[in-house]
């Protein structure tokens, strides 16, 4: 009777004759149904095992920190392969370097509008002084 497991089993004796004082009242005084009682205990139930499993998580991080992956870095400009990488991660870097082209080309292609329209105005530029240079030669 005086171990330790024996009043881990009391403890929880006194805790189901708890619950069910809570459950009595809340049938016979609040004159709610047996289900919403039972949702409420359940809801009840949830929530404080996701908040007593969220304390173990860090108490467990906290005793035991993650650790952490030094990569080392073979040169500047080249791209190390995980072994972990799949194909298809691959296949996604890919993609992503094609939609970087992808805007280096609109870039490009903005750029030689100008440079179209910068000619254009050039030439006509040079369209209006050729007939400056004729009117001036008719005169």
């Amino acid at each position: 009777p005086d171990s330790l497991q024996m009043s881990a089993v009391s403890y929880f004796f006194k805790l189901s004759m708890v619950l069910r004082n809570i459950h009595t009242t809340l049938t016979e005084e609040y004159q709610l149904p047996s289900w919403a009682s039972y949702i409420a205990f359940a809801c009840a139930t949830i929530l404080l095992g996701g908040v007593l499993g969220l304390l173990m998580v860090c108490c467990i991080d906290c005793i035991w920190p993650p650790r952490r992956e030094v990569v080392p870095t073979a040169g500047a400009g080249k791209e190390q392969r995980r072994e972990d990488k799949k194909d298809s991660d691959v296949e996604e870097d890919d993609d992503d370097d094609l939609e970087g082209s992808q805007d280096e080309g609109t870039e490009a292609d903005e750029g030689s509008q100008y440079e179209e329209d910068g000619s254009q105005v050039e030439e006509d530029d040079l369209s209006q002084a050729e007939e400056d240079e004729g009117e001036g030669a008719s005169s």
